[in-house]
């Protein structure tokens, strides 16, 4: 069985010869180079990787060969490359929508410090926002060729241009403006939603025309969650984002035949995971074991016949901070065991693995995973 059969096999939920394994097929699954240099240097390992401009390891096909990974990303491009630029040691980022975000030396993360919707106050100065052409061609630029390339192997993981609708509103507008206008200023914040809707249905239409090759997931992004409830109440999702990842949904699978969407949602999102099955979500990541409510023995069984579980490894805040080698060995052990029965289980970090993971950690972690998948 090799790697595209073995994800194609959990994302039946039948049992494949082994649990699929993700690190780096997507924007949630990455590696920090700070702790993946310290695993290399102790496992004696050529460091073959580059960094990002955000700190990620872009660990090289040789080292996910190494590491047994079965899946591999690509992305649409936008139609320039991302615009950076130094102030002193603060590093600026500005991406086609306009959002700029800033690392100062402080930091290891890009923070938003302009939301270039932040001062709209009537649905005029939504349409005259100079919103990105979601149809250019350059996005769909060779990625028809990588992925008759890498479908040859492995199970190949789509990130479209923007992020979901909910994120893609909050980077525009801003935390504060978006959660109040909600409330305050619903009809427009409604349109600017239907806004980002039809852009995004755009994308995936041009998308399903320009290629003939499609990918096996597209990955979707939008945190509803946080460390203890909902992010946005469940009546709220229900009236104005249920609808639009409906909309969404439907268009990706309209058009890209046969493809499963996986949604990233961090935090206690247990609440929201019917109306997600309702808007036609495959797989969910990065089901965070140590957020309230996401016990995995009862999502299994109380959703396993219907989602994917994609992630859920070992608690990325405590145990692979803090923990011993043992205790990351028998939480990896115990999350296989509870979540791989029937299939319906994709193995891979639970969000990003972080800066102060020590070098340690982070190789009980992937001895674990050889061990027990």
């Amino acid at each position: 069985m090799d790697s595209r059969e073995r994800i194609l096999q959990a994302l039946s939920h039948r049992e494949p010869d082994k649990v699929p394994l993700d690190i780096q097929g997507m924007g949630a699954s990455r590696v920090y180079a700070k702790p993946m240099r310290a695993f290399c240097e102790l496992a004696g390992q050529k460091c073959d990787f580059d960094a990002d401009i955000e700190g990620f390891a872009v660990l090289s096909e040789g080292l996910l060969d190494r590491l047994k990974v079965d899946t591999r990303g690509v992305a649409a491009r936008a139609p320039e490359e991302t615009k950076s630029w130094r102030e002193g040691e603060t590093v600026f980022v500005e991406n086609e929508m306009g959002v700029i975000s800033a690392r100062p030396p402080s930091s290891i993360y890009f923070d938003t410090v302009l939301n270039p919707m932040s001062g709209v106050t009537c649905i005029d100065d939504v349409r005259d926002f100079p919103w990105p052409d979601p149809e250019e061609p350059s996005r769909f630029c060779g990625l028809e060729q990588k992925m008759k390339r890498l479908k040859g192997s492995f199970a190949v993981i789509l990130t479209p241009f923007l992020p979901g609708v909910f994120e893609t509103l909050i980077s525009l507008c801003g935390y504060e403006r978006t959660m109040a206008g909600l409330i305050e200023d619903r009809s427009l914040f409604q349109y600017i939603i239907d806004r980002i809707v039809e852009i995004k249905c755009s994308f995936y239409r041009k998308l399903g025309k320009s290629i003939t090759e499609f990918p096996d997931i597209v990955f979707e992004t939008d945190d509803l969650g946080t460390q203890n409830g909902p992010l946005i109440s469940p009546r709220m999702y229900r009236e104005l984002f249920l609808p639009a990842h409906k909309k969404v949904i439907d268009e990706i699978k309209k058009s890209l035949a046969g493809v499963k969407v996986l949604l990233h949602s961090c935090g206690s999102i247990r609440w929201a995971l019917p109306m997600l099955i309702d808007a036609g979500v495959d797989i969910i990541n990065p089901v965070q074991p140590g957020a309230k409510d996401m016990d995995l023995k009862e999502l299994k069984r109380e959703f396993g016949d219907s989602l994917v579980f994609w992630g859920a490894s070992v608690d990325p805040q405590k145990t692979l901070v803090t923990g011993t080698p043992q205790m990351i060995e028998h939480e990896v052990r115990d999350h296989i065991e509870t979540l791989s029965v029937n299939g319906g289980f994709v193995l891979a970090p639970v969000h990003n693995i972080q800066p102060d993971v020590p070098g340690r950690n982070l190789m009980a972690f992937l001895k674990a995973i050889e061990r027990y998948r």
